[in-house]
């Protein structure tokens, strides 16, 4: 994993080329007719000023055919573009949705398919928000800036062919004396971007700031402790220290730029002097000067438009590193966990079921340890458990201790760095595991509030049975949110949240909704991390009174702070630092004396103290 994250893919111009392919493989034919109009569309500047000049050329010499003509070739430059319009606005939508499809498809494929372990790497996860912020956006800006520029180049090259049959030297002079301007706004084209960049972190703050002044839950504290005023001061020193800094940014680029216009006007000058020569000794017809004044507008035009588009380039192109970046680096993270499960036996000796008739899951850790990436300390270390099929295990023990970690162990989600876990007999980390992810159900302490329909809330726990309603009352039955739903304006068809729906519900009703989710599969081990923490005491109470009829069947794993739950299990394990530090029945731990004991001591001395 560690080779994954130090990934850094293509340079700019490289990533640029890679989307292009991107759209080519998604939609050829459009592509390519798309590029086909642009340069076709494009070469009409040259014959426009070339038209001008000769239209004026034809009038001052009461030239009628010639005038004509001339005016036939203006009519197709200056208006046949607008015949393609239609044409690219269609190619253009048609490319733009396929390849955004093409790139937030498999952005999200990936992400999902990711291991759990992967969004505890920082730069990984980082480089996941970046790839997918305002995606569709950016590739449309990017394609549309890669367009322009196709059309600023073919316009520029056609808008000096006329002045090059003028004079030859027209073309040189302008080439040449204009070039400084046009390196010099490249070369800077991103200084500001880049002061952006070096600001990340202080927008951030300053972003966080702005939603913690404005968001309505933080309202009532910012209120009571009067924080108001020093987050806006924080907020203002923050702005403060950017703005200074991208100032500095546009001074440095406004100095490269006028330096650079010193040659344009340099070539301007050079140019017209030439053109002003040979119409006073009669090398040039009048109407030239229309066709080389316009020309060099134009060509001016395009430069700058050149320039502009390398800035927005460039800028975008950042987002492009991050996006493949992050797709190589998902693909050898994918690739590390696959090898290592080819690697794995699939197959070992079938369970010992403790009680008999029962199809609970048996889970065996055998000298477990687990450290988060890019960190040296062992979260979980040399941990050996056995978790009899039908078993209701507490897991227990202070903040940090490594219960939930633990827990993703035993479930699979994380795959240790030594040692083994194996469910039913089956290695974690073998592929043969992974059909049993199917047969677990959990409600985590970071539960997921969908901003969906009851209906979703509920059955996501196993969409075969999205439309069952039976089996979704039932298993709002069971989580105690069965009233809920009835009360529902549209029932299970409700949406909920404040995003999109029509009813918000509280945090203790979200969690029985989670409940309801992990109920709903018919799983054969049930994972319970704090579940009732945002329960109130009376509909805790209710629901560790029905714990034993809620898990009959299942092998099931439970954590809480609160260690009045864990009277309901079979057997509590108590950890501290990363190791099991002692197991049993909760009468025996307390009856043990040890840090059980004192751990619900102090928990029972508050409630009972006057």
């Amino acid at each position: 994993m560690a080779a994954a994250r130090s990934l850094v893919v293509g340079s700019p111009n490289k990533n640029v080329l890679r989307l292009l392919r991107e759209s080519f493989a998604s939609v050829p034919l459009p592509t390519t007719l798309m590029i086909v109009a642009t340069l076709l569309s494009s070469v009409r500047a040259g014959f426009y000023i070339a038209s001008m000049g000769g239209v004026t050329q034809a009038l001052l010499d009461q030239d009628q055919r010639s005038a004509v003509r001339w005016t036939l070739v203006f009519a197709a430059a200056a208006y046949g573009e607008h015949l393609f319009y239609p044409l690219r606005s269609h190619l253009e939508s048609i490319i733009l949705d396929r390849t955004i499809h093409r790139l937030q498809k498999r952005v999200l494929e990936r992400a999902s398919s990711a291991p759990l372990v992967a969004f505890e790497i920082g730069p990984f996860f980082s480089r996941l928000e970046r790839a997918t912020d305002n995606l569709g956006a950016r590739v449309s800006s990017i394609l549309n800036y890669w367009l322009y520029t196709v059309q600023l180049v073919v316009m520029a090259g056609s808008v000096l062919v006329p002045l090059w049959f003028i004079n030859q030297w027209f073309v040189p002079i302008l080439v040449v004396g204009m070039a400084p301007g046009f390196i010099a706004q490249y070369r800077t084209a991103t200084v500001v971007h880049e002061a952006r960049l070096r600001n990340a972190s202080g927008d951030l703050l300053m972003r966080r700031l702005g939603e913690i002044l404005t968001d309505r839950n933080a309202g009532a504290e910012i209120r009571l402790f009067g924080n108001g005023p020093d987050l806006v001061r924080r907020w203002v020193a923050a702005r403060s220290d950017r703005g200074a800094d991208i100032i500095a940014a546009e001074r440095t680029r406004t100095r490269a730029m006028t330096s650079g216009e010193m040659g344009v006007a340099i070539a301007v000058i050079a140019t017209l002097g030439i053109m002003v020569q040979l119409l006073v000794q009669g090398q040039a017809p009048p109407g030239s000067w229309v066709t080389v004044t316009i020309g060099i507008d134009w060509y001016l035009g395009m430069l700058y438009g050149l320039a502009s588009t390398a800035r927005g380039f460039r800028e975008e192109s950042v987002f492009l590193g991050d996006l493949f970046t992050f797709e190589a680096e998902a693909d050898a993270i994918v690739a590390e966990q696959i090898e290592r499960r080819a690697r794995t036996p699939g197959t070992a000796a079938p369970p010992t079921t403790s009680f008999p008739g029962t199809t609970a899951m048996e889970i065996v850790a055998d000298n477990v340890s687990f450290a988060y990436p890019d960190t040296e300390h062992a979260v979980v270390r040399e941990i050996s458990l056995r978790i009899r099929p039908g078993e209701r295990i507490a897991i227990v023990g202070e903040n940090g201790a490594g219960k939930s970690t633990l827990v993703r162990l035993l479930t699979g989600l994380y795959l240790p760095d030594s040692g083994t876990v194996r469910m039913d007999g089956l290695d974690s980390a073998g592929k043969d595991a992974l059909a049993l992810r199917g047969q677990i159900g959990a409600v985590f302490q970071d539960y997921v509030p969908w901003q969906l329909t009851a209906r979703e809330n509920i059955g996501f726990g196993n969409v075969s049975r999205l439309h069952d309603d039976p089996a979704l009352q039932r298993a709002a039955e069971r989580a105690g949110v069965a009233d809920l739903i009835d009360d529902l304006p549209d029932g299970l068809d409700t949406w909920l949240g404040r995003q999109f729906g029509e009813r918000d519900l509280s945090g203790g009703q979200w969690q029985r909704i989670a409940l309801a989710r992990a109920f709903v599969r018919d799983s054969r081990l049930l994972v319970l991390d704090e579940p009732t923490a945002a329960l109130d005491p009376l509909a805790e109470q209710r629901l560790f009174e029905r714990f034993a009829s809620l898990t009959e069947g299942r092998t099931a794993i439970m954590i809480s702070h609160r260690l009045g739950p864990a009277r309901y299990a079979d057997r509590v394990i108590v950890m501290d630092r990363g190791q099991i530090v002692e197991a049993g029945h909760h009468d025996a731990l307390l009856e043990k004396g040890g840090l059980y004991a004192r751990m619900f001591a102090a928990q029972a001395e508050w409630y009972n103290s006057p």
